[in-house]
């Protein structure tokens, strides 16, 4: 049996704060987070067929890594937080990409 933990938050592109979340170092297919978007402050209207979504990780230890991230029915993006994401120890900063399918 595997135990997930989901961590829901609200992201502003407007709001320049960080948000901290939480995880283990070397959990993997456990963590998950899932983001609401806003554009100040009203919600946005993501579709899975009209958008992509992408987390870009930098680790503590300097490498990066550029995943990509499931949008729901609900227009939230469902992060999962994988192995090698945290495989360093510290803290990591993470950037949400918004992809219109259009423009690529």
């Amino acid at each position: 049996m595997s135990l997930s933990i989901l961590t829901s938050i609200n992201v502003d592109f407007y709001n320049k704060e960080f948000i901290m979340v939480n995880a283990k170092q070397y959990d993997d297919v456990s963590r998950f987070i899932s983001i609401t978007c806003y554009n100040q402050g009203k919600i946005c209207n993501l579709k899975k067929d009209d958008h992509s979504a992408y987390v870009r990780y930098k680790k503590a230890d300097g490498h990066t890594v550029l995943n990509h991230c499931e949008i729901n029915y609900k227009g939230e993006v469902l992060v999962e937080l994988t192995e090698q994401m945290l495989a360093a120890e510290g803290i990591c900063y993470v950037d949400l990409l918004i992809v219109d399918k259009g423009s690529v």
